[in-house]
Order: C-alpha cells, then structure tokens, then sequence
C-alpha cells in the first residue's frame, strides 16, 4: 500500500504506565494501568487519548497500603520544546 492512498499524519504520543513494586529479591514488576494520548506538535493540544486499568494474574502483588511502596525517582530533564518554525513530525508507516 502507497503513501499517496492514504492520509499521512503527524503526532506525537505519549505513553504512560503504573505498576506495582517488587518487595522481594526475584518479585516481578506487575501491570496495573496503561494510558497514551495523541498531541499536535504544533498547537501541543490532546488529540485523542486511552487509559484502561490491568488486572494482574496474581493479585497478591498489589499491596493494600499503596503509598507504602511510592519510590521517588529522579525527573529526567528534557531539551526546550523546537519553535513552532521548526515542527518534530511523526509519521505512521506500513511495515
């Protein structure tokens, strides 16, 4: 299939996820909430966006006092957002 049979879009998206936190040594990292939302990298708007809570197979995994487990991690730092003369562009593509 052609670029020129379909729309070409630009986004940028953004993903988001919570997961419990391992308390014991070989304890896995378990899936709780998945989300993602689609912005124009011109106007910075939400275009579109999804969140649905995970149940984790094994339900012991979530603790019943959940900010008893919060770890602070240090906030990346990220370069200056480029002028609006300078747009990022994503485009889809078919593999």
């Amino acid at each position: 299939m052609g670029s020129s049979s379909r729309e070409e879009r630009s986004e940028i998206a953004f993903f988001d996820v919570e997961t419990t936190v391992p308390t014991r040594p070989g304890q896995r990292f378990a899936l709780l909430e998945f989300g993602a939302i689609l912005v124009c990298p011109r106007k910075l708007v939400e275009l579109q966006s999804y969140s649905t809570l995970v149940k984790p197979a094994d339900l012991s995994l979530i603790s019943s006092c959940p900010y008893a487990a919060m770890v602070s991690l240090p906030t990346p730092s990220f370069p200056p957002l480029p002028s609006s003369k300078s747009p990022i562009r994503f485009t889809t593509s078919s593999t």
